[in-house]
């Protein structure tokens, strides 16, 4: 059953070390993005080193 309780930041981290290192980088990626997207070349630039290095 899901929980509509957030989980906490602690919560977060632990589950994030359970799972795989490309759904790390995805997820890293997605937390991330609201960050980067406000500027077109920094966009531009971490999608080109996404692309280099996958990991």
């Amino acid at each position: 059953m899901l929980s509509n309780v957030p989980m906490t930041l602690d919560q977060i981290v632990e589950d994030t070390r359970h799972r795989p290192p490309e759904k790390v980088g995805e997820q890293v990626e997605r937390l991330s993005e609201d960050l980067h997207t406000r500027d077109p070349e920094i966009k531009a630039a971490w999608k080109t080193e996404a692309s280099v290095n996958p990991y």
